[in-house]
């Protein structure tokens, strides 16, 4: 396993922007495609091959010219020659050998066509390490994206509309696993999005959603009654009658609901596993507002033995359909109404639920609640280890099967089926003291991890910005 880590990539355009959460789909697409080696197995309408976004890819650029240009990175004028046209587009790069430092999505800032460089933001105050061989792709910004994106198209006039025929965009990714698992990236059109609400957006006129899988179709889609975790899809119901909102939080996604941000991104190249945070430029007073987060693929230490089918191994965490107004921090609760929700695939071949556990409780009604006050990790006045003068830190296990039903509104009808199992340990995350500073690497010698809120922890090389 090789972690790679996009360490600090800043939107575009300015502070008081609201498409973020537009952003985060295709930031995440290009790191899973350019940095992971995740490929495309169909699409509709976020045809990430296509000239329209890919202009160049190769695997032999180098990173650090040395003297004035150690931000400089060559490619092979036989393979591209670059231009003026590429200032603002995006460098994908995969590192062989500093992946936690040098991979990554990166603003192209200048050229050299002498040299045939693109000069980049490296977004640290250190300086990248020399290297050779570096797997490269540029994409166009993030802008010419939002341009193209539709999540207005509806299909089926009934059930759930945003498949077969509908236009919204959507692509579906297979990851480098050998057990070649697949992601659904969706925008959710306006009939699934609207009085029903069954992704996570109610209230909005359009969302997004993550969801992984098999069986991924030319159009982007999982099949009704298929091997996934999309609530809505799955069921192939919208939650019935307007207003009903029996579905609503079975389908999660990764939505950033502040103005500009600053994207994190970590992504094991073998499993496929990734987990993305979006840190708001300008964080605003709510603490649910304080940056967004999601996380997918396969479990660290498995249950053993394995269920029957690979689906049944995986997880997806992120954005969960909301009943505070569309936003979604980073935080460890697992309770619906306050954002965080988490789908697996059960051994009854249906969706059902997902919570990140110590075995302790770590949901409650309200933010704040058993996962802010809970004692297994009370934090509001600690410090570090008195004995190791560092934060402890523990892992945290995924657990699925517990909640029979996802949304805030009072339809309790289970929905989703009981059936508690541990699934394994939650990929690169770990939980500490969640009084750390926000987004602050730790003071140990290595600077080995940054802590982003309420106590999670994600590995770390070198300095951040402020």
């Amino acid at each position: 396993m090789t972690l790679h880590t996009c360490r600090d990539f800043l939107e575009t355009g300015v502070t008081l922007s609201n498409s973020s959460w537009v952003y985060a789909q295709y930031l995440t697409a290009i790191f899973l495609i350019g940095t992971l080696n995740y490929v495309i197995v169909g699409q509709t309408n976020f045809n990430l091959a296509s000239a329209t976004y890919l202009k160049a890819s190769g695997n032999t650029a180098s990173i650090n010219q040395g003297g004035n240009d150690v931000y400089a990175v060559a490619v092979p004028a036989g393979t591209y020659v670059v231009s003026a046209a590429d200032i603002s587009r995006i460098l994908v790069l995969k590192s062989p050998g500093n992946g936690m430092v040098n991979s990554g999505l990166f603003r192209i800032t200048g050229i050299n066509t002498t040299n045939n460089w693109f000069y980049i933001n490296y977004r640290s105050g250190n300086v990248p390490p020399v290297e050779s061989g570096v797997q490269w792709s540029v994409y166009e910004n993030e802008l010419v994206f939002y341009g193209n994106v539709n999540y207005t198209g509806n299909g089926s006039s009934t059930g759930y509309t945003g498949q077969g025929t509908a236009t919204q965009s959507r692509i579906i990714l297979q990851s480098p696993s050998s057990i070649s698992w697949q992601v659904r990236i969706a925008f959710e059109n306006s009939v699934d999005t609207g009085a029903n609400g069954t992704s996570p957006s109610s209230g909005f006129s359009a969302g997004a959603t993550m969801t992984v899988g098999y069986g991924g179709t030319v159009a982007g889609d999982f099949t009704p009654g298929g091997q996934h975790t999309h609530g809505p899809l799955f069921f192939n119901n919208r939650g019935g009658v307007a207003g009903n909102y029996s579905l609503l939080g079975t389908s999660v996604g990764f939505f950033p609901a502040d103005n500009q941000c600053r994207h994190y991104y970590w992504g094991d190249d073998s499993t496929g596993s990734f987990f993305g945070a979006a840190r708001p430029v300008v964080p605003t007073v709510s603490t649910f507002s304080n940056g967004s987060m999601v996380h997918f693929g396969l479990p660290e230490d498995e249950e053993l033995p394995l269920p029957p089918h690979n689906a049944q191994r995986l997880f997806v965490m992120g954005a969960n359909t909301l009943t505070n107004g569309g936003n979604n921090g980073i935080y460890f609760q697992g309770d619906p109404p306050a954002g965080r929700g988490g789908m697996a695939f059960g051994l009854s071949n249906q969706p059902i639920s997902c919570i990140y556990s110590l075995y302790n409780p770590l949901f409650g009604n309200t933010f704040g609640g058993t996962s802010g006050n809970n004692p297994a990790r009370s934090s509001l006045n600690a410090g570090d280890n008195q004995y190791t003068a560092s934060t402890e830190l523990l892992p945290v296990d995924l657990v699925a099967g517990t909640m029979d039903y996802m949304n805030g509104y009072g339809f309790n009808a289970e929905i989703l089926i009981l059936e508690g199992r541990r699934l394994g340990r939650a990929p690169f995350l770990r939980m500490g003291r969640t009084n750390y500073g926000y987004f602050q690497v730790s003071t140990d010698p290595n600077n080995s991890w940054l802590h982003l809120n309420d106590g999670i922890y994600l590995p770390w090389q070198g300095a951040i910005l402020p």
